[in-house]
């Protein structure tokens, strides 16, 4: 398993271990940061790697257009040659693999963020007694079932009932 499919997997948030999760986060943050921060740091190698591959085979372009197949040495035959090698273009292609990974381990980085929000949240629900059960004391229950309170509740809510008159 990759790191960051480690770290997706421990993304959830479990309200029976509220505990344990907040003091993971920290933790797991700090190595999605990190993980983030090594594969944005590693596409701009490859970025750079891209640019010495790309002025490397413009120079030899430029030294022996015979080389390349080229009659007359236009800026536009020289640029084409450029793009068309084939050492240009697996340089494109390992510095879009290494910024797509960047990308992802970024999105790892901000679902860390969310998380912490979210634990907070839960956190807040918990300690508000979201949920805990409820509770009603028996007295409040036969004053809701008495007729004349019934009515005033009944009418403050905007419901309209038929009272039937014994």
């Amino acid at each position: 398993m990759s790191v960051i499919e480690d770290l997706k997997s421990r993304l959830a948030v479990h309200l029976d271990s509220l505990h344990a999760d907040a003091v993971r986060q920290a933790e797991l943050a700090c190595q999605a940061g990190e993980l983030s921060a090594a594969a944005k740091a590693e596409a701009r190698r490859s970025k750079v790697d891209l640019e010495e591959v790309r002025a490397t085979v413009q120079r030899e372009v430029r030294a022996n257009p015979d080389k390349f197949g080229i009659d007359k040495p236009t800026e536009g035959a020289i640029a084409s040659a450029v793009t068309v090698d084939q050492r240009v273009s697996s340089a494109e292609r390992r510095a879009i693999a290494a910024q797509e990974q960047a990308d992802v381990a970024d999105a790892v980085s901000t679902a860390y963020e969310h998380r912490k929000a979210m634990l907070k949240v839960e956190v807040e629900l918990w300690l508000a007694n979201y949920f805990g059960d409820v509770e009603v004391k028996e007295r409040t229950m036969a004053r809701t079932a008495d007729s004349a309170e019934r009515r005033t509740f009944d009418s403050g809510q905007g419901r309209r009932r038929r009272i039937e008159d014994a």
